[in-house]
């Protein structure tokens, strides 16, 4: 039987997977919505393209993984050893996008919109809890909105920032081949192809408290101005 701690510890972790599998599940359906823009339906007919959370899950990326580095960290959510994890990569084919452009900025662009998505989402969040802040309710009423809001933004910002390394299989990778000159970009694939996951997976578990530093700060200036604005 699981003691009363540890019970507690996965029902807060399991509170945390569940912004996170939505947040991831905005994530895949920018990625999904960007290729259909450029003319490539892939996801769109993989049935990708949407908010579902289930539809976009990845056990080890969305589930396993997070419980596991949650439950280490008592269940929270920590500003000092941020939250990572993936969902199942959006199939995307480039060769059916516009002739309007090619396809590696289209894949870029495609690439992009998921971290992109993950910012714009904790701004929403941000200005849901500086409106909540403003709302005639109790502390009692105010403090799980107020804290599942926070939450959103830190996971989000977390998000945006981890899937921006250039790193294999990160849309990060595909942004950097993107922005580089042709015979650089291919050197630089496959380079990431060799040494990309064993690199990602040197920041996933050594790595975290160093990108707790832009992640902070970013979240800090997200909040800051959605301050202003609400």
């Amino acid at each position: 039987m699981m003691t009363g701690g540890l019970g507690l510890i996965v029902a807060q972790a399991v509170m945390v997977l569940i912004p996170l599998a939505l947040s991831l599940s905005v994530h895949e359906c920018a990625h999904a919505w960007a290729a259909k823009r450029l003319g490539d339906d892939t996801a769109e007919r993989a049935g990708r393209l949407t908010l579902n959370p289930l539809v976009h899950a990845d056990p080890v990326g969305t589930f396993a993984l997070p419980f596991f580095i949650l439950v280490v960290q008592g269940g929270l959510a920590s500003v000092s050893l941020p939250l990572f994890g993936w969902a199942k990569p959006t199939p995307v084919n480039a060769a059916r996008f516009t002739r309007k452009i090619s396809a590696r900025k289209g894949s870029m662009w495609v690439a992009l919109a998921g971290p992109v998505s993950n910012l714009l989402l904790a701004c929403v969040c941000g200005l849901i809890m500086a409106a909540l802040m403003r709302a005639p309710l109790t502390q009692s009423e105010i403090e799980p909105l107020i804290d599942m809001c926070l939450r959103m933004v830190f996971i989000n910002v977390g998000l945006s920032i981890f899937n921006l390394l250039p790193l294999h299989p990160l849309d990060g990778e595909t942004v950097m081949a993107g922005l580089l000159p042709y015979p650089m970009a291919q050197r630089f694939e496959r380079f990431s192809a060799q040494y990309g996951t064993l690199l990602l997976w040197a920041v996933v578990l050594l790595g975290r408290p160093m990108l707790s530093v832009p992640i902070v700060y970013v979240a800090r200036g997200v909040l800051r101005v959605v301050t202003l604005l609400a």
